[in-house]
């Protein structure tokens, strides 16, 4: 993440007077091939059986958009990689 400046936070109001904004707040990202809440369930489940001495129980945002990522790349090579015939992607 970027540095953030007291300066960017504030906003002009119509009444001249300055808010500061909460520099954390960010608008939510909707995941178009992926069930976020699932695909956090499954990646704390399954670290906690391979890492047992980490304790994770939160997944980053970073994370669920690598996911998508990846699984638009795997639809993508696997649909390149089909022969021209038939109707049914297999």
């Amino acid at each position: 993440m970027g540095l953030c400046y007291i300066d960017d936070m504030l906003e002009t109001n119509t009444d001249n007077t300055d808010t500061v904004t909460t520099p954390n707040t960010r608008p939510r990202i909707k995941f178009n091939l992926i069930c976020a809440s699932k695909c956090k369930k499954h990646a704390v489940e399954l670290a906690k059986n391979i890492r047992p001495a980490n304790k994770f129980t939160r997944v980053s945002e970073d994370f669920l958009v690598a996911c998508e990522a990846n699984l638009k790349a795997f639809i993508t090579s696997r649909v390149k990689a089909h022969p021209s015939k038939g109707k049914t992607l297999t």
